[in-house]
């Protein structure tokens, strides 16, 4: 098994779990079979770029997203991506959506 399977399979298996999606549903999602995408996701089996592609397109990511390395996730020098990104995430939520992330960032930054 390779690093960027491992990455891969984190990749997956981090915005399957921050969606709440059990891996049946993404598998299905991505027209996977189930114990297949479950051995992509352990980092045991290599997956298609079609399918890795689909997989970004649903949870609204760009590949980069999907396979960056664990070690470079809390670099500062990607701050301007962290502020891109969730800019291009809040674009689609209602009013209530943007007061409540309001409070959660307000909590975390006490805690900071």
């Amino acid at each position: 098994m390779s690093e960027i399977q491992t990455e891969i399979g984190k990749g997956l298996r981090r915005y399957r779990v921050l969606n709440k999606m059990t891996q049946k549903q993404l598998s299905e999602a991505i027209g996977m079979e189930e114990s297949s995408y479950a051995r992509v996701e352990r980092g045991e089996k290599g997956i298609s770029m079609e399918k890795l592609i689909q997989a970004c397109r649903f949870f609204h990511i760009t590949l980069d997203d999907m396979v960056r390395l664990e070690k470079s996730d809390h670099d500062s020098n990607n701050k301007e991506k962290y502020y891109k990104d969730i800019c291009r995430k809040l674009e689609n939520c209602t009013a209530e959506q943007l007061l409540i992330i309001d409070k959660l960032v307000d909590t975390v930054n006490q805690y900071i």
